[in-house]
């Protein structure tokens, strides 16, 4: 069972050889697949408000209001919700998004009301 040397040598000649060029090479990607990874991380959040703010659009314009006049109609009705529970509230519970959504008309009629009498 005693193989030349020649023979065993040329048996690992199909492995490719790491040089110091496709090292340095590697730590590049890696750096810039740790880069990415930081920027994605801030774009998926900024992704995921677009999602929630075009959910509760749709379901708002359905109702017949706009997604602002909607958003200054919870804050004059004092309702703290973000836009992640509403955007759920508005695809998975479509009675409670019509109490909210009620009581967010309502504030808005007595603000537009408040201020025709004055």
């Amino acid at each position: 069972m005693d193989r030349p040397l020649a023979s065993v040598v040329s048996a690992f000649s199909c492995v490719p050889r790491v040089s110091a060029v496709s090292a340095a090479n590697s730590k590049d990607a890696v750096y810039k697949a740790w880069q990415y990874e930081y920027r994605d991380r801030k774009r998926r959040k900024g992704q995921f408000r677009r999602l929630w703010i075009a959910r509760i659009s749709a379901a708002v314009r359905d109702r017949g209001l706009t997604y602002s006049r909607f958003m200054e109609g919870l804050k004059a009705a004092n309702i703290d919700l973000d836009r992640k529970v509403l955007a759920d509230l508005a695809v998975s519970d479509e009675k409670a998004f019509d109490v909210i959504f009620a009581q967010a008309k309502k504030a808005i009629e007595a603000k537009d009301g408040a201020a025709l009498r004055a």
